[in-house]
């Protein structure tokens, strides 16, 4: 199974995307320094992933946007939806 989460926000600098994984990690770009968050979101994720034998990606581009990737082994045959509209977690 495949997870892809995408979003068309800041973007993550390339030498940021080898530690979004690591606990507590938030950059320290001024765009988002005010963002609410801890910085445990992916470090969890990542955790959880590899637990279950999956792999997680992540790709930016600055000022473009974000794709996340988790891929999982097994349910090869489940049924798939595409959101058309954005999902906003608070």
């Amino acid at each position: 199974m495949v997870v892809v989460v995408e979003d068309e926000g800041y973007g993550i600098a390339p030498a940021d995307l080898t530690e979004i994984y690591v606990p507590f990690f938030r950059s320290d770009r001024k765009e988002i320094r005010d963002e609410i968050g801890t910085g445990l979101g992916l470090a969890i994720t990542k955790t959880l992933v590899e637990l279950h034998g999956g792999k997680i990606e992540a790709t930016s581009t600055l000022g473009e946007g974000t794709r996340i990737q988790v891929t999982l082994p097994g349910a090869t045959n489940a049924p798939t939806s595409k959101r058309t509209e954005p999902v906003h977690v608070d």
